[in-house]
């Protein structure tokens, strides 16, 4: 006869169940740590599917994930981007419509001045905000990098800088300048209050 921790007598049916149970939980540990694997996997941020690219001559519609299909505009690569990749720009000068050239709502690095086959890195790209509006945004939380850009001619009438907005972003500006612009305040950064 079989006792519980009590020294109650346990009857035929539970000791089959018992017996059943012992041999099948390792089974079912393993499928339970197989499932949260599983579900782990699936709730991780998606890979970045950069690099991206953009180009005078290219186009939006172009996939811009190679330099012969690349974009025309730097947000239409920042439209693809997701977070964490890298947008190539070659050499040129980028103008927009809006209220801004380059709205950098997604935590992207922007890399300029990339010769035609974007082999080489020897010169600097050109936001211009053809003083009608702003050069970049900066959203609030998003971490960015720009590096080898001139951003000129921007324009803000709230006087929040012309050139560079950086709402409450983390930004690193490197090799670049920031010049001209209405107002005379070009760059400006807000921080959380």
């Amino acid at each position: 006869m079989i006792t519980n921790d009590r020294g109650s007598y346990l009857s035929r049916e539970w000791r089959f169940e018992m017996m059943v149970y012992s041999r099948l939980r390792p089974g079912i540990v393993v499928l339970a740590l197989v499932a949260l694997i599983l579900i782990s996997s699936m709730s991780q941020a998606a890979p970045a599917a950069g690099p991206w690219y953009v180009a005078p001559g290219g186009s939006d519609s172009n996939t811009c994930t190679s330099p012969g299909a690349a974009c025309a505009s730097i947000n239409g690569a920042i439209s693809k981007a997701v977070y964490g990749d890298t947008i190539y720009v070659a050499t040129g000068t980028y103008t927009g419509t809006g209220s801004e050239v380059v709205l950098l709502d997604k935590s992207v690095t922007l890399s300029g001045g990339w010769d035609g086959g974007f082999t080489t890195q020897n010169s600097t790209s050109t936001i211009d905000g053809e003083a009608s509006r702003r050069g970049i945004y900066v959203s609030s939380g998003r971490v960015v990098t720009v590096e080898h850009f001139v951003i000129q001619n921007g324009f803000d009438s709230s006087g929040r800088g012309g050139g560079i907005h950086n709402y409450r972003g983390a930004l690193t500006l490197s090799n670049s300048v920031v010049i001209g612009g209405t107002p005379a305040k070009a760059f400006s950064i807000r921080e959380a209050p």
